[in-house]
């Protein structure tokens, strides 16, 4: 990922895995940063960078209000893709995320 954003900053896919990175790392806040930018600037992927976001932050703890915001926002768009998502692409933080929600609701 680093060496493609060396050669190419603007490259999306390296984009989202230097935000896969930081959650990795607890980097929360500067993931979600990077995902609103990414947000800005390629609105026609927002699906799957909303729903980074979201559990960027979950994670965060403090703004895990923001993120069941961001997954409600993510499902009433497109509920099947939503769903198809979370289950294969954040399977280990179901738990965290229904938590959230169970805090938020």
């Amino acid at each position: 990922a680093v060496f493609l954003l060396q050669l190419q900053p603007g490259n999306l896919v390296a984009s989202v895995l230097r935000v896969e990175a930081l959650l990795r790392s607890g980097q929360h806040d500067e993931a979600v940063s990077r995902c609103n930018a990414l947000l800005n600037a390629h609105p026609q992927h927002s699906l799957g960078l909303l729903l980074t976001r979201a559990l960027a932050w979950v994670l965060s703890h403090g703004h895990s209000g923001n993120g069941v915001v961001d997954y409600m926002q993510a499902f009433a768009k497109r509920q099947e893709e939503t769903v198809a998502f979370v289950k294969s692409q954040q399977k280990a933080e179901v738990p965290r995320i229904v938590g959230a929600f169970n805090r938020y609701l």
